[in-house]
């Protein structure tokens, strides 16, 4: 052993001088002192899957938009502040950025879901109607009916309006507004008290206005507005009028007046007013339904 590792040593030093690069070990060698591991594969990158050109399958259940007022349209349905009318955020975020209100989820299901909107387009249409049927006051021989189908259909609206509030404020103002109706339908029918008829008539117009304006949970609708103020306005100011004006005619007939001259502003006046009154409501339905239900007018203001 001894003798074979002299060996090694003196080729190696003939090797040296020669100029010669000393023998490199064999190549199991090299794996024996190199290979520490198999060497780690480099990484596979896959490129994304493109989604399917054809139409969606019936297995597919992934989440779409609700479906809007309009049947058969599918979009997301706006939603507005109850109070002011801004636009609330995406659907559930019940709370109002511009006056800070917040509104139940169901409260809101409630007046965005179809239901509000279709109880103010029947209060709408009936309030169109009997407006036509007043119009026909002046005709001869119809004034009378004219004001009784009116007052029908006054008592009907009123009905709508107050549908599922009965247990709320507006309920209580539902019961005037039809006491107020059941007399407006006696007073309609006879005669020399047709102008005590507009009055009563301009009192059911006030107390309707503020049922419809009045939630179930006892908020007023669009209240920044104002409204409801207005109502109470027109149903404290009616009586006053009506006296006001059997007093002015008192005086002028026991003055020695022209009797048809007072019978005149007596009729024409409390029926202007009430034309006025009841136009009023139907603006402010007509107000909030475009308001709530059609946003795109908040965007063009």
């Amino acid at each position: 052993m001894a003798e074979s590792r002299e060996d090694e040593t003196l080729a190696a030093l003939q090797a040296m001088r020669a100029g010669a690069a000393p023998s490199s070990p064999s190549s199991e060698e090299n794996e024996e002192v190199y290979a520490v591991g198999p060497v780690p594969e480099p990484p596979k990158f896959r490129a994304p899957a493109l989604p399917p050109s054809g139409p969606p399958s019936s297995a597919d259940h992934s989440p779409r938009p609700a479906k809007s007022r309009v049947i058969g349209e599918e979009a997301e349905s706006p939603r507005c502040c109850l109070h002011c009318g801004y636009l609330l955020g995406p659907s559930g975020a019940g709370r109002c950025s511009e006056c800070g209100k917040q509104f139940a989820e169901g409260v809101l299901e409630r007046w965005f879901g179809g239901y509000e909107q279709g109880r103010l387009e029947k209060v709408r249409w009936l309030l169109a109607a009997m407006l036509f049927a007043k119009v026909w006051f002046w005709m001869p021989h119809v004034g009378n009916y004219a004001n009784f189908i009116a007052t029908l259909i006054a008592f009907f609206t009123i009905y709508i309006a107050n549908e599922e509030k009965s247990d709320s404020l507006a309920g209580l103002y539902a019961l005037g507004a039809g006491v107020a109706s059941a007399l407006g339908v006696c007073l309609a029918t006879s005669r020399g008290v047709t102008p005590y008829y507009y009055f009563v008539d301009l009192a059911v117009a006030a107390l309707l206005l503020a049922v419809i304006l009045t939630d179930n949970e006892r908020f007023e609708i669009l209240g920044r507005f104002s409204m409801k103020t207005y109502a109470f306005v027109m149903l404290f100011a009616a009586p006053l009028l009506g006296v006001a004006l059997n007093a002015a005619s008192a005086a002028a007939t026991a003055a020695g007046g022209s009797t048809a001259l007072i019978d005149g502003i007596a009729l024409s006046v409390p029926f202007a007013m009430n034309l006025v009154g009841w136009g009023f409501v139907l603006w402010c339905v007509h107000f909030i339904y475009r308001t709530l239900f059609v946003p795109d007018v908040l965007d063009e203001s």
